[in-house]
This record gives C-alpha cells, sequence and structure tokens, in this order.
C-alpha cells in the first residue's frame, strides 16, 4: 500500500470517530510505519490499534495534536503486535478505583439540540460551600431535571414529545401508559411544564414532570420544575410503586383547578428506568464514569477479552466493619484465612468503622485510629490478600464527622497512618482509601458502592410510601434507579458539594450498585439491567457478605458460621 493511500485510510479512520489529525500527527505517524516497516504488512490494524488507543486519552478537543499521539506511536502501537497489546492490559490492574474527588472526573451537560451528552467545563474541586456560587446551585437543580427528561423522552410512551418545547408533544396514555398505573389510560394526557399546566383549564388532563417540594405547613406539597411551581391537592390521588419522596422527581397526572389555585393530582409515579444499553445507545461512547479513557470500558474490546478470561476472580464486599468490636474482627480474621488459597481480587471494606458505642465515645478519633492499625495488621498477617488483592476502604457517615457533605471524601492520612500508603504489588496488592460514593471498575463492569442510610432518610421525608416492610427494598431500589441519582433529597436533608453532584449521577445505570444501608434488610435485586445488592450491616445479619463474580455477573451471599 502506497503511503498516499495509507494517509487517506488514517484520515478516515479518525473521521469516523468525530476526530481530525493535526499535519504534523499524520507525518508523525507514517514516518513511523515507514521506520517500522508495517505500512506495507498491515497498516489497517496498525491504525484501528491508534485510535483505539487516542480514544482512551483525555482529550482536549477533537483535534488531534503531535504532542498527544507521539508517546501512542513510540510506546504502544509499533513496538509489536496485538501481544504488545495484552501485555500492557494484563500489566494493569484488573480492579480500578476511581476517587469523586478526582479532578480528571467526567463532566457533562446535556444539550438538547444535539439530544446528546456533551463535556462541560471542568469545575474546580471544592473545599467549602462558599467557593460555589448561587448558579452553581441553580445548575445542580437544573442538571437533575435536564438528565431525567432527556431520558424521560426515550420512554416509549413520549417518544413523540418535543424536548426543545416540553408540553407540545403528546403522551399516549398518561401516567399509566408509562409506569403501568391505571387511571388515564383513555385520557389522551400530554406531557406539559408547571407553567402550562397553571394557564390550562380544569377540564384539562395533562402529566407534569416536576420535583416534589414541600413547605413546612403539614400536608402542603408542591410540584416544581424550571419553570415554576404550583400547590398539589393529593386528597384524590393514587401513588404507584416506589417511594415518592421530597426532592425526587415525578410524573403527575390530574387537572390544575384555577379556583383553588392548586393541581388536583390524580395519579403520581416515578418516571421508568432505562437499561444502560439504551442509554448507550442513544448518547454516545463518552465515558461518563471516570478515569483517563475517553470513551466507555463497555466498548473496549480488549478489556472485554481480558473480561471473558476472568474465571478466577470475585470481589467481596461487607458493610458495617466495626473496628472497635473483638466479635467482628475475630470473624473477619477468619474470613480472610478463610481465602488464603484463592484471594480475591477486591476486598470493599465499608463504615461505618466504629461500633455505635465507639461512635459516640469522646476519644472515638484514637478508637479509629487503633482499629485501623488493627485491620492493617490483619492483613499484613494474611500474605495472599496482602499480595494479590486490592482493599478498598470507603468511610460511612459517621466516618466523616467534620465533612457532613456528600460525596465524603476518603479517610485522612493522619487517621489511616501507613494504611493507605501501601503500594501495588507485583501480583496486585493494595490498599485504597477510597471515598464515598466510591467507583470501581472490573474490565469492562461499572461498579457503584455508596454507603448511606438513605431508605431511611426517604422514607421520612415520603409524601407516599409502601406499607408492606417486606416489599421495601424492591420499592427502595426503583427508587434510586428511576431518578438516576443517588442522593434524590432536598438539600437541607442530605447536603451535597454543588460542584460535585455530576459523581452521584448514575446516567447510565452502572453494571451494579451497592447501597450499603444498615437500616435496610440485605437484598439482591435486579431492575432495568442493573444488579442491585445490600450486604447489611456485617455483626448484625449473621455476619453475613456479599461475593460477586464479574465473569457471571452474580451475587452469591455468604456469612461466617460461629
Amino acid at each position: 500500500m502506497s503511503q498516499t493511500e495509507v494517509r487517506t485510510q488514517l484520515s478516515k479512520a479518525f473521521r469516523l470517530h468525530g476526530l481530525s489529525l493535526h499535519p504534523e500527527a499524520t507525518r508523525t505517524i507514517l514516518a513511523a510505519m515507514e521506520h517500522s516497516g508495517q505500512a506495507a504488512v498491515n497498516p489497517a490494524q496498525v491504525i484501528d490499534r491508534l485510535v483505539e488507543a487516542v480514544l482512551r486519552l483525555p482529550l482536549n478537543s477533537c483535534h488531534v495534536q503531535r504532542s498527544e499521539i507521539e508517546s501512542l506511536v513510540a510506546e504502544q502501537l509499533l513496538s509489536g503486535t496485538a501481544a504488545a497489546a495484552a501485555a500492557i492490559a494484563a500489566d494493569s490492574p484488573w480492579l480500578q478505583v476511581f476517587d469523586a474527588f478526582d479532578t480528571a472526573a467526567p463532566n457533562f451537560r446535556y444539550d438538547r439540540d444535539s439530544r446528546k451528552l456533551a463535556p462541560a467545563p471542568a469545575l474546580p474541586r471544592p473545599t467549602s460551600g462558599s467557593e460555589s456560587g448561587a448558579e452553581s446551585r441553580v445548575q445542580l437543580m437544573r442538571q437533575r431535571y435536564e438528565f431525567l427528561l432527556q431520558r424521560l423522552m426515550r420512554a416509549p410512551g413520549f417518544a413523540d414529545c418535543d424536548p426543545l418545547t416540553v408540553g407540545v408533544g403528546g403522551v399516549t396514555g398518561g401516567v399509566s401508559g408509562v409506569i403501568g398505573g391505571s387511571i388515564g389510560k383513555s385520557s389522551g394526557g400530554a406531557l406539559r411544564t408547571v407553567e402550562f399546566a397553571k394557564a390550562s383549564g380544569p377540564d384539562k388532563q395533562l402529566v407534569v414532570l416536576g420535583m416534589l417540594t414541600r413547605s413546612a405547613e403539614p400536608n402542603r406539597w408542591f410540584l416544581e420544575d424550571p419553570t415554576g411551581v404550583m400547590l398539589l391537592d393529593v386528597s384524590r390521588c393514587r401513588f404507584n410503586d416506589g417511594i415518592l419522596a421530597e426532592g425526587c422527581h415525578v410524573l403527575a397526572e390530574g387537572c390544575y383547578r384555577q379556583s383553588e389555585a392548586s393541581f388536583l393530582m390524580l395519579e403520581a409515579g416515578l418516571p421508568p428506568a432505562e437499561r444502560p444499553t439504551d442509554t448507550r445507545a442513544a448518547l454516545g461512547s463518552l465515558n461518563t464514569f471516570g478515569g483517563p479513557a475517553t470513551t466507555c470500558a463497555r466498548l473496549d474490546a480488549r478489556l472485554g477479552e481480558r473480561e471473558r478470561s476472568s474465571h478466577a476472580h470475585y470481589l467481596v464486599f461487607v458493610s458495617d466493619l466495626w473496628l472497635d468490636d473483638s466479635g467482628v474482627m475475630s470473624k473477619l480474621s477468619l474470613m480472610l484465612t478463610g481465602y488464603s488459597d484463592s484471594p480475591p481480587t477486591g476486598l470493599i471494606l465499608c463504615g461505618d468503622f466504629l461500633s455505635p458505642v465507639g461512635r459516640h465515645a469522646p476519644d472515638r478519633v484514637e478508637q479509629l485510629r487503633t482499629g485501623l492499625r488493627r485491620l492493617q495488621a490483619l492483613i499484613d498477617s494474611c500474605k495472599p490478600v496482602q499480595q494479590h488483592s486490592t482493599v478498598v476502604l470507603i468511610p460511612g457517615p459517621s466516618d466523616c464527622p467534620l465533612s457532613p457533605l456528600l460525596p465524603y471524601p476518603p479517610l485522612s492520612e493522619a487517621v489511616a497512618g501507613d494504611l493507605g500508603q501501601q503500594q501495588q504489588q507485583r501480583g496486585g496488592g493494595r490498599v485504597v482509601l477510597g471515598s464515598n460514593p466510591c467507583r470501581l471498575q472490573f474490565c469492562t463492569q461499572e461498579i457503584v458502592v455508596y454507603r448511606q442510610q438513605l431508605c431511611e432518610k426517604l422514607c421520612r421525608q415520603a409524601l407516599s410510601c409502601p406499607a408492606e416492610d417486606d416489599e421495601l427494598s424492591g420499592h427502595f431500589v426503583r427508587t434510586v434507579l428511576s431518578q438516576s441519582h443517588l442522593s434524590p433529597l432536598p438539600l437541607h436533608v442530605s447536603p451535597v458539594l454543588w460542584n460535585l453532584d455530576r459523581t452521584l449521577r448514575l446516567c447510565p445505570l452502572p453494571d451494579l450498585l451497592v447501597l450499603a444501608d444498615s437500616a435496610c434488610r440485605h437484598f439482591q435485586l435486579r431492575h432495568a439491567d442493573c444488579l442491585c445488592v445490600n450486604p447489611g450491616c456485617f455483626k448484625e445479619s449473621g455476619f453475613s457478605f456479599h461475593v460477586y463474580l464479574p465473569r457471571r455477573r452474580e451475587i452469591q451471599s455468604s456469612c461466617i458460621a460461629d
């Protein structure tokens, strides 16, 4: 193949991915291929590997510069064949941990014109609430609404709605046509804004997407969206599945009565959750999860091949590991001893790391420091785990008393000591001090771990809560996934660092969501192709924990018998 043909093929390959090469970058690639002799042997294979590597780079624009391409040409693509690429993958850790406070965490906004996610300017890492202006707070609530709206536009009943002018398009069957209710099937409702609803008559039945809010007065609930707010009359409302709490966005069907200046809500439910594959098909291949790559891990063929060979790999999740409880430490030692022959790839330990008694002790910080030293000694005594397992420590709400804002930072080095300084060894062993929530990536799979008393908070703020305790976990999971957010609560109940609210989004939904909630019984449920689990409190659930098998995408419940 001539150099002109290689140049044409190179330019075409990059244009197919929305990229363009600077002339200097093109000349660098052609010269390297000519020097290595691969321009005549297998140029297509080299170009494909090059494009794949460039897509993982944190590019500043779609124009690829020479400085961004030189290291890839020299180190990855032209140093060997596919075996060299496999060797690079083999050297990387099986389990990657992404901190919520990483300044490289992707920040995106929804572009209504293109109906795509578009990169937003990187926001600074806030250290106090004073560093974020009022505009950040406004953008936070607007983006929560926008992300739900763009997803709702792809739901079967709302596919004909115009996202640029919500309220013009119709929705067949009202709320019931989308979330499975019975009211409004023949109403022929339409998706409208609050502003439009307040201008309509009492004989016009509408469906409105808005956020539930309430005043200090009892039984005064409101529905709010970017266009306005209106009082709700819930006396005749039928509530569908889920926990409809203050701060959650709901689909409300009813009519506005001008005489009473209120919206008579006849039926209300949560927006339908969307499968990750459907979200990816609509929004593209951008990496919204975390890490240096620009494309999502699900589309990485090399990682997919590596995942298919991960028969012996598994992850262990333990929640509420009380390090000041001798019985807990004894059971943990027994568990690590049992894994000596086949250590886990990842050992994810969630707080709170002190028992209820220790949390309120005057020397609680010293007790936590002592407990972490015991944990370090326990890990060091089990050499297989120390050498081959990635141990991730995720703090609970009581472990971060000086930072009540979400996301919670990792345990400080002053408390953890040398525990978080253990470097990754040849076999993969390391200790990582993770944030809360924490994002994990196993090959192509995305895993989110969140330790919070979320179910209890949702029920306390609920307008509608299921009465059956046995079904509460299902309603809990449905609520979180429908909101695509880990904290669908008002900011005065669950305060958030405004510039980091994006770290709480679930768009698209992960492969595995660990909702470590000690106030809720342990469960494992699958909804919208997302596996949601709760390991439960380690001691109070009979020393139970969860084992995740990535190869099979299954959870196994385990416990340590007496």
